[in-house]
């Protein structure tokens, strides 16, 4: 038998160009496709991997997994999207609320 992973995915927040996902796993999580063309969508990030509080390179390009309760130690010198940090709180709290860990 093979174990699975678990998961709960909702939707929690809208914006005018994006859509705001939690997703929680209970195992590993993996991407079952590569981005097309990523490096036109996003830059390289493997520079950035010493500034992300543990954070380990995604197999798609310009990403990284970073424990989201960690999120908030990433230095402000550090881009990211705007509101990132916030919304992730927000799905922090929601899962919280619901009591899923």
């Amino acid at each position: 038998m093979v174990n699975r992973p678990t998961f709960f995915f909702l939707r929690f927040g809208e914006g005018a160009q994006v859509d705001w996902w939690v997703l929680l796993l209970s195992g590993p999580g993996t991407f079952l496709e590569t981005s097309l063309d990523g490096a036109a969508e996003c830059a390289d990030i493997s520079g950035l991997l010493p500034s992300l509080p543990g954070a380990r390179l995604a197999p798609c390009w310009g990403h990284a997994w970073v424990d989201a309760e960690r999120v908030n130690e990433i230095p402000r010198s550090v881009q990211m999207m705007g509101g990132l940090q916030r919304r992730v709180r927000e799905a922090l709290d929601l899962l919280r609320a619901r009591q899923f860990r």
